[in-house]
C-alpha cells in the first residue's frame, strides 16, 4: 500500500507515505481487533492511530487538495471534515429540539386537517356563492340599476364546481 503512493523507493517521510503506512497498520489492527474484541490496549492504540491519520489528512487537505484527493482515491479512505462549529449534546438542547419537532408535526397535522375540512366545504360554499350572485342580479334588475355581477362570473363559478366534482370522483375511484 505504501509503495503505491511513494514518490521514490526511499520515500518514507512524506505525508502521503506516512498516511499510507498508518492506513495499512489500521487495517491490520482492525482485523486483529475483530478476532480479539476484548483487547483494550489494541482498541485504544487503534483509536489513537485513526485520530493521528485524521489529523494528517486534515493538514494535507489544507496544504495540497489535489494530492489529498488522489491519496484518498488510492488508499480507498473516506474523510469527513470536522464541523465548523462544535456543539455539545445536552439534555436541554435535545429536549428543545424534540419539542420543536413535535410542535411542527402537530401544526402540520392540524393545518392538513383544516385544509381537508375547507376542501370538503368548498362545493357548498360555491353553490351559496352562485345563489348570492343570482339574488344580487335580481335585486339590481328590480331596481333598474346596471348589473355589477356579470353572467360570465356566475358561469366561471359553475365551472369551478364542475371541476371540483370531477376531482372528487377521481379521488374516490383511486381509493
Amino acid at each position: 500500500m505504501v509503495c503505491t503512493v511513494q514518490r521514490h523507493h526511499l520515500d518514507f517521510g512524506s505525508m502521503e507515505s506516512r498516511i499510507a503506512s498508518m492506513t495499512s497498520i489500521i487495517r491490520n489492527w482492525q482485523e486483529l481487533y475483530e478476532q480479539f474484541p476484548r483487547n483494550k490496549r489494541l482498541n485504544v492504540r487503534l483509536k489513537e492511530l485513526i485520530d493521528k491519520r485524521k489529523k494528517f489528512l486534515k493538514y494535507l487537505r489544507r496544504w495540497d487538495y489535489k494530492r489529498y484527493e488522489w491519496l484518498l482515491d488510492k488508499l480507498d479512505v473516506v474523510y469527513h471534515p470536522p464541523p465548523n462549529e462544535y456543539r455539545r449534546v445536552t439534555r436541554k438542547d435535545s429536549l428543545c429540539k424534540l419539542t420543536e419537532k413535535y410542535c411542527n408535526d402537530l401544526k402540520e397535522q392540524r393545518l392538513k386537517q383544516y385544509k381537508e375540512t375547507l376542501e370538503s366545504q368548498q362545493i357548498e360554499f360555491l353553490r351559496d356563492k352562485i345563489k348570492s350572485y343570482v339574488k344580487i342580479r335580481e335585486i339590481e334588475a328590480a331596481c333598474g340599476v346596471e348589473y355589477s355581477i356579470s353572467q360570465e362570473l356566475i358561469d366561471d363559478v359553475d365551472v369551478q364546481i364542475q371541476e371540483l366534482l370531477e376531482k372528487q370522483k377521481t379521488r374516490k375511484s383511486q381509493e
